[in-house]
């Protein structure tokens, strides 16, 4: 963007601020859409291809992405936080157990969420493999956003809305 949009745009955002101070509940809709609106753009990939080995012997016949905790497996606990933090695209890589992965994405839905599936059954291609073939897979349906990388097994709370909006003031 250039620095005219910028400045335009945070301008605007003053105006509707300023428009909005004494109407609390309008000020804070449009805050969450703005935010809304920034986080539906991040992309994540979530590294789920993984073999497992740490958590052997439960992931003999179990994928690590899929073992639960507290009753929900752990793909669907990042998904369903990412999905709360507005991101709307994903991509998941998958290797170990691909196929139970790939059925429990394709009955896991939400609404406006695009869940990619970044096939490694054939093999295992490791991190940095891993992120060129997402990537490709991307730029092939037009993407150019950057990716928040995301291990399956990583449970966290950082607020990636801001994460996001640094990774863009410093591009």
């Amino acid at each position: 963007a250039s620095s005219n949009s910028i400045y335009l745009d945070y301008h605007f955002l003053l105006y509707k601020i300023k428009h909005f101070q004494h109407n609390k509940h309008r000020l804070g809709r449009f805050i969450l859409t703005l935010y809304l609106e920034i986080t539906a753009t991040m992309i994540v990939m979530i590294f789920a291809a993984g073999l497992g080995t740490r958590m052997k012997p439960i992931t003999d016949h179990l994928p690590k992405a899929l073992i639960p905790i507290d009753g929900k497996p752990l793909l669907q606990i990042q998904i369903d936080r990412l999905y709360e933090e507005g991101i709307r695209t994903i991509i998941v890589n998958v290797h170990h157990f691909g196929d139970m992965i790939i059925d429990f994405l394709n009955h896991y839905h939400k609404e406006g969420l695009n869940i990619i599936i970044s096939d490694e059954r054939e093999k295992l291609l490791n991190t940095g493999g891993g992120l060129k073939k997402a990537g490709e897979i991307l730029r092939n349906r037009g993407v150019t956003e950057p990716i928040l990388i995301h291990n399956v097994d990583i449970l966290e709370n950082a607020n990636l809305g801001l994460l996001y909006e640094q990774i863009h003031s410093d591009a």
